[in-house]
């Protein structure tokens, strides 16, 4: 076992977990529902979770056409640069949505989660290729373990960084 590569594969999912935490689950989440669609009729959660819909659906329907390319064309690597940098892309573009842009921000959320959720398809192809199979459970475990520690120290830090829960006049969403 190459010690390098299998922190490098546990190193990605300390950063794909911040990103499962802090834009899924609890940050942008609740900040795209309630400030950038408005979720007083529950309008909010009804885009956000077309968005997880349609991204996940995406992803199911695309994951084995792209994965059978990736390993017959040995383009693992490059086919999880491409989706990582389309989630970056599409989370650098958070910061310049206004509220109303519910549209702007269910395609953004699309890609993001599109670029997130297909790129674990080829990070996970990976296992088999830097761990034998007798040490598998252990090196996942590793991976699952520093990617719990990526999602609390992100979440730290999200929660602490004064955003635009600070401007509001009480301080909430």
């Amino acid at each position: 076992m190459n010690r390098k590569q299998i922190l490098s594969w546990c190193l990605f999912d300390f950063a794909n977990s911040s990103y499962s935490a802090v834009i899924a689950a609890v940050v942008f989440q609740v900040f795209y529902i309630n400030r950038i669609v408005g979720n007083e009729s529950g309008r909010g959660d009804l885009w956000w979770g077309a968005a997880i819909s349609t991204s996940m659906l995406a992803v199911a329907l695309s994951s084995p056409f792209l994965g059978g390319i990736a390993d017959h064309a040995g383009l693992r690597k490059r086919m999880l640069g491409v989706y990582t940098s389309i989630c970056i892309i599409a989370v650098a573009c958070f910061p310049l949505l206004r509220p109303g842009e519910a549209l702007l921000g269910f395609v953004l959320i699309v890609l993001a989660n599109i670029g997130m959720e297909g790129g674990l398809v080829f990070y996970n192809s990976f296992l088999p290729r830097i761990a034998p199979a007798d040490h598998h459970g252990r090196v996942s475990g590793w991976g699952f373990g520093v990617g719990y520690a990526g999602s609390i120290l992100s979440l730290l830090i999200a929660l602490r960084w004064p955003g635009p829960a600070a401007s509001t006049p009480s301080g909430s969403w």
